[in-house]
């Protein structure tokens, strides 16, 4: 079916979408960060369980796997502590203290609590934080640092000489200029630095060459009836009036024979390919069909999109991107493509007359769900040809057919502290 690998990118977005109930608080302290820079300020929206909560920020309380509504005052004071006093944002190098914008805690459903044996309530106990770092002008250069790294306790690394488990790492997401991207902090480097880079879509999308014209192997008809009636008409007057008259009239024939050897030409033979030039626009054109998820927005999606994807299948793959946003921002985790790495492409064929040739290409997708301060990674292997042709005067891709799939990793699993893609 023509765009099966094109919206395979999408399921596996889906994929990682999906099965949110494998993906609920842990039996451990969590912390999910997704930051984005707007127009007016740095805003952190900010999920932790009890669990980070007691590790980091630890209060007093009766019984340590609740919060009475009695300690609920003491408790959201020393949050805001951590995130107003002890984490910095710094703006073109001017220290922003926070405005904490909204705060709420939220006791989830008892019927998942044989699923946490070890920290029981505390992992069903949510504080979710929003904070917003203003700013008057848009920022040139924006630091960021997260102070408080507990132990992974759900590592599945073994303890250290110390006796002591990794600390966590913070898998972050931060949203800017369109674009989403992971950003890590961790005890050995808790400060971010971010820069605008002022990119156009154009300018985040890898170039691809522009269409040339097939050469196919043919005789300039023209061109040897030219030279032909020179040799015929030399035969016979040489004899007559000298080599003279001969390099006369040779001169203008083979200038026009010259001009006139692109008209008038009888093919034969297959066209002249580079199939490197070829690859050369293929892997760009299946680079950039990946890079346009790293947008956020849907017009920015469609726009990356349509300089690589042309006719039925940009608006099919576009309709089900919608869905898929709808599905992310209902469901709260955000699916993202970390890593494509073209394993093995060749072309199978060319057809001249209407410029196009068909790929047949080998990749692995990597892609990661962020959900509660950890990660799903999702590792799946495709085979499948691609149609290249001309829409427009640029190469853009027009077909496609799956041969086939495989997931390296169908189960979710959580990824050892430390690990990055």
């Amino acid at each position: 079916m023509p765009g099966r690998p094109l919206l395979a990118i999408l399921s596996l977005i889906l994929a990682l979408i999906a099965g949110l109930a494998a993906a609920d608080p842990q039996d451990g302290p969590h912390a999910e960060v997704r930051i984005s820079i707007t127009d007016t300020d740095v805003r952190f929206n900010v999920a932790m369980n009890l669990n980070y909560v007691d590790a980091v920020m630890p209060t007093t309380r009766e019984f340590p796997d609740a919060v009475d509504p009695a300690e609920e005052a003491a408790i959201r004071e020393r949050i805001e502590q951590f995130f107003l006093d002890e984490n910095e944002v710094t703006i073109d190098g001017v220290e922003v203290r926070g405005i904490i914008e909204e705060y709420e805690l939220i006791r989830l459903d008892r019927e998942n609590l044989k699923l946490f044996p070890k920290t029981g309530l505390r992992a069903l106990t949510r504080f979710n934080i929003v904070v917003s770092y203003p700013f008057k002008s848009a920022p040139e250069m924006l630091t960021m640092e997260w102070s408080a790294y507990p132990e992974d306790t759900m590592s599945t690394e073994q303890p250290g000489p110390d006796g002591n488990l990794p600390k966590m790492i913070i898998l972050a997401l931060l949203k800017a200029e369109g674009i989403v991207e992971q950003i890590i902090f961790s005890e050995s480097d808790p400060v971010v630095e971010w820069r605008p880079s002022h990119a156009t879509i154009d300018d985040r999308l890898e170039a691809v060459p522009e269409p040339i014209d097939f050469a196919t192997p043919g005789i300039p008809l023209i061109s040897v009836a030219l030279l032909l009636g020179w040799v015929v008409f030399s035969l016979a007057l040489v004899k007559k009036r000298g080599i003279r008259i001969v390099v006369i009239l040779g001169i203008p024939l083979m200038i026009m024979a010259y001009v006139a050897r692109t008209g008038a030409i009888l093919p034969f033979g297959e066209p002249e390919v580079d199939d490197d030039a070829l690859l050369s626009v293929f892997k760009p054109l299946h680079t950039n069909v990946y890079r346009a998820f790293d947008y956020s927005a849907e017009s920015d999606i469609y726009d990356a999109l349509s300089r690589s994807v042309a006719g039925d299948m940009l608006e099919e793959l576009y309709t089900s991107i919608q869905r898929g946003l709808v599905q992310a921002e209902q469901g709260g985790a955000v699916g993202r493509i970390t890593k494509v790495v073209i394993d093995e492409s060749k072309v199978l064929d060319v057809d001249a007359d209407d410029p196009s040739f068909l790929v047949e290409a080998h990749w692995i997708v990597e892609g990661t769900v962020y959900h509660w301060g950890h990660s799903h990674p999702r590792e799946t292997v495709y085979h499948a040809n691609y149609t290249i042709a001309e829409d427009e005067g640029k190469w853009r891709i027009v077909g496609s057919e799956v041969l086939s799939s495989k997931h390296l990793n169908p189960d979710p699993v959580d990824l050892p502290a430390g690990s990055t893609f």
